[in-house]
């Protein structure tokens, strides 16, 4: 993927490599495979525009755990599972992505994997910027029961490996420079030297310890009913990915929430005897303990974290167009 600014000059020249492997192990007495996704990529905007900032990869910015490298990168093993299919159970262990969730672009239920924003923010596909992560997930099918035409559990356990979303290296494309006189976290900078100072503040570096007591975990029950509905009820106890800056201790923190959500869709072949085909879906979620910088001074620097609830949904209308001949499905989301 390439691209360039009204000038002429490159922006942003992106190259990745990916491979998807999968192989069976066995079929009988139960289906046994493993995945593998090796994958690697490459700016050469560093290398093709000399005039551009170099980015000071090699200097502690004090986020380690948040920043992207903007030149190049890559994983042996974005993703390696093994998967087990055994009657009722689906069983699947190592670093992988779970997606819940109906919307399109609204990351209510889609929450399990955290997200990495340092290439092209959230314009890739989501299971291209997804950050998998070392993790236990199972389904076990509970069957028919006397309203429901099928049910399952899910579950997931991520034991240790707790991990934000990651944002732009100041230096890179889609960074977050401001103008002066923010302070600048690093020296060595050229052009990108101010930023902002909250967002690349030192992170808190309790979550990222590899213990029990970081993990997150999460329940899902599924069922379609007699009428036609599919609809799912979970609970996630997980740290925000997004985290928040404590103007008080200078840390940047990942609290622990409790998300409780719900999602559904239907089938409808011809909703109030029109002649189209739609599919009715929809998410929400109740937030428990979100965290928020309640301004107790004069500007917002003077600011203490907060905790509160929130609700958030979404409904949505999966359609054809009117405009047949064009052969394209629209959706409408509010």
């Amino acid at each position: 993927v390439n691209g360039f600014d009204n000038a002429g000059t490159v922006t942003m020249w992106h190259t990745l490599t990916q491979l998807e492997i999968k192989y069976t192990l066995m079929t009988k007495p139960a289906n046994v495979w493993v995945f593998w996704i090796p994958r690697f990529w490459y700016e050469a905007r560093y290398d093709l525009d000399t005039s551009y900032p170099q980015t000071p990869v090699e200097q502690d910015l004090g986020r380690e755990n948040v920043l992207g490298d903007p030149r190049s990168g890559g994983d042996w093993f974005r993703e390696a599972y093994i998967n087990i299919d055994y009657k009722r159970v689906n069983l699947r262990v190592g670093k992988q992505q779970v997606v819940w969730g109906e919307s399109d672009g609204f990351r209510l239920a889609d929450i399990i994997n955290p997200l990495d924003f340092s290439w092209h923010y959230f314009f890739p596909p989501w299971e291209d910027i997804r950050k998998p992560l070392p993790m236990v997930w199972s389904r076990f099918d509970t069957g028919r029961l006397k309203v429901f035409n099928s049910t399952n559990i899910e579950v997931v356990w991520i034991p240790t490996s707790f991990e934000p979303n990651t944002i732009p290296h100041p230096c890179a494309p889609w960074g977050f420079p401001v103008p002066p006189p923010a302070v600048p976290i690093a020296e060595g900078f050229d052009d990108c030297s101010q930023v902002l100072p909250n967002l690349y503040a030192p992170e808190d570096p309790d979550p990222f310890r590899e213990t029990l007591e970081n993990g997150e975990a999460a329940i899902k029950f599924n069922f379609v009913t007699l009428n036609g509905w599919e609809m799912n009820f979970y609970n996630f106890y997980h740290r925000d990915d997004i985290g928040i800056a404590n103007l008080q201790s200078g840390l940047y923190e990942y609290k622990r929430i409790n998300t409780i959500g719900m999602t559904w869709n239907k089938f409808v072949d011809k909703p109030l005897n029109l002649p189209i085909i739609s599919v009715f879906r929809g998410e929400a979620t109740f937030n428990m303990d979100v965290p928020y910088n309640k301004q107790i001074g004069p500007t917002a620097f003077n600011a203490e974290v907060v905790r509160k609830k929130t609700f958030n949904f979404v409904i949505g209308i999966d359609r054809n167009t009117m405009v047949d001949f064009l052969k394209i499905d629209t959706g409408f989301f509010g």
